[in-house]
C-alpha cells in the first residue's frame, strides 16, 4: 500500500504542478481550471492511509499528509505523552535559502483528548479528526 499511496502523491503532485505553472502574472489567475483529479487524488489517498493506518510507518503517514497540504505536528508533554496537532500558529518568514536562519517560535494547540500514550495512538486520533 504504500508504494501505491506513493504513486498517487506523485500523479497528484503532478497535476497540482501543471496548475500551478498556469498562473499568469499579466492576468493575476491561472489560466486553466484547477484539475478535479486534485480533489479526487487526495480523497483517494486519505482513504488508502485511513484504512491501511496500522500498518504503515508513522513518519510516512505524516510526511504524506503533507503532501495533501496538513501540517501536523507532533508534540511530547516530558511525561510519555504525545499529540499530533494540525493547529497552531507559526510566523515564520520565507527566506531565499528555504532553510531557517533564526531562532522561530511555534504556537501549537493542543485539546486534552489529543493526548495519548504514543505516537500512533496520536496519529490514530488526528487521522479520525
Amino acid at each position: 500500500m504504500k508504494d501505491k499511496i506513493s504513486k498517487l502523491i506523485e500523479q497528484r503532485n503532478s497535476f497540482w504542478k501543471t496548475y500551478q505553472d498556469s498562473w499568469s502574472d499579466e492576468k493575476l489567475d491561472y489560466t486553466i481550471p484547477e484539475p478535479k483529479e486534485v480533489d479526487e487524488l487526495a480523497k483517494e489517498i486519505r482513504d488508502g492511509i485511513d484504512s491501511h493506518k496500522d500498518e504503515l510507518p508513522v513518519d510516512f503517514i505524516l510526511e504524506s499528509l503533507t503532501m495533501l497540504g496538513d501540517a501536523p505536528q507532533v508534540v511530547y508533554d516530558d511525561n510519555g505523552h504525545f499529540a499530533i496537532s494540525g493547529s497552531g500558529m507559526a510566523p515564520v518568514p520565507v527566506t531565499d535559502s528555504g532553510k531557517f536562519e533564526e531562532t522561530e517560535c511555534f504556537t501549537t494547540y493542543v485539546e486534552p483528548e489529543q493526548w495519548h500514550d504514543t505516537i500512533r495512538e496520536a496519529l490514530n486520533h488526528y487521522l479520525l479528526t
